[in-house]
């Protein structure tokens, strides 16, 4: 059932002919993210607990923002204009996001108490939350994470196998000093996009999950 390279192929078509756009939605999360990352967390009259929740909260908003863009581009493909109007709805939904956001956050921190590795494997359980938020705008944040744990028992390897299969993308990348992650990011946001499409739909088909879970019923 997961076919990563049918995936990577849905996100190429997706993209064609708006990379300009996606590339420029990355650029502009990249730098609203970099600019929280302040040289007080270190210093010596710092508040590194205030930097710290900025920072995991402007993350959350830059994810759904990022993840609203590329669901609809996936889910509807030519039928529904992709613009910049639905990177600024992610970031409308602030509330939300943030709240998901330090969720994981605390989940994922709690699992690596255990381990690194655990930690690790946590995230991508938790890796498709924005996703479910893009698409149900009257499901609560923690209830996405919870779905989303759900719906990626026995797909973690997978999607851990999706990422893997960008490295000499992400290599080449490098090479381009950051430039090549413009067009690298969406390819991966896309792919993973159309992988959640399909886990998802696979719960629901197999009564893991519910329409009215959802829906936030």
């Amino acid at each position: 059932m997961f076919e990563i390279k049918r995936y990577k192929k849905n996100a190429r078509l997706c993209l064609k002919k708006r990379r300009g756009l996606f590339a420029f939605a990355f650029f502009l999360s990249a730098l609203i993210i970099l600019a929280f990352v302040p040289s007080g967390f270190y210093g010596k009259n710092s508040l590194p607990a205030l930097y710290l929740a900025l920072f995991v909260s402007v993350c959350g908003i830059s994810a759904n923002a990022i993840a609203r863009l590329c669901f609809v581009c996936v889910r509807f493909g030519r039928e529904r204009a992709v613009n910049f109007n639905l990177y600024l709805e992610g970031v409308e939904d602030w509330g939300r996001a943030t709240l998901a956001a330090f969720s994981i956050a605390v989940k994922s921190a709690l699992w690596s108490l255990l381990f690194v590795i655990p930690g690790i494997v946590s995230l991508f359980g938790y890796s498709l939350t924005f996703f479910l938020l893009a698409e149900y705008k009257s499901l609560s944040p923690v209830k996405a994470v919870k779905i989303s744990a759900v719906i990626t028992r026995g797909f973690k390897g997978d999607l851990f196998l999706l990422l893997l299969s960008f490295l000499p993308h992400l290599l080449f990348s490098l090479l381009t000093f950051g430039i090549g992650f413009l067009w690298v990011f969406p390819y991966i946001s896309t792919a993973f996009t159309a992988a959640y499409i399909e886990i998802k739909n696979a719960a629901l088909e197999r009564h893991i999950i519910t329409i009215q879970d959802l829906r936030g019923k």
